[in-house]
């Protein structure tokens, strides 16, 4: 399950079942490392629960995987394209203790950038978005 904070459920829910992918873990990690709204690695000390995220037993943790890396137009995960953040998100979630880490193994897929928007990931947000309307006005 996906914890994008606009599912009914949430992955609390299902942590009596076994380990929970915790999404959250690759968004925050993309932030930090980015230095979105000022943030540095110096505040990764206490990196896990005290960041919202399930207790490091639930979490199954990556910082992305096939839901998440097409979806880059959003800016919420890191991948290959970005080497060196990327590089830096995966060497920092191996060496700290928090959940069981899952590292990506992917493959190229093609760019089409115009204008400087990627126009993959633009259908697929406007698809995303479109269906995730719909859902809610039905």
């Amino acid at each position: 399950m996906s914890d994008t904070r606009i599912e009914a459920v949430g992955p609390d829910e299902y942590v009596h079942i076994g380990r929970v992918t915790e999404f959250r873990h690759g968004m925050i990690l993309a932030d930090i490392i980015r230095k979105y709204n000022g943030q540095r690695l110096a505040y990764l000390w206490n990196y896990g629960r005290a960041w919202g995220q399930l207790d490091s037993a639930d979490a199954l943790v990556f910082v992305d995987n096939h839901d998440t890396q097409r979806t880059g137009c959003l800016n919420a995960t890191l991948t290959f394209f970005d080497s060196s953040r990327y590089k830096i998100a995966n060497a920092f979630q191996l060496a700290w203790p928090y959940g069981r880490v899952r590292i990506m193994s992917s493959y190229y897929w093609p760019r089409r950038i115009v204008h400087g928007q990627d126009l993959v990931c633009l259908c697929l947000c406007l698809s995303i978005l479109t269906a995730f309307f719909q859902a809610n006005l039905g």
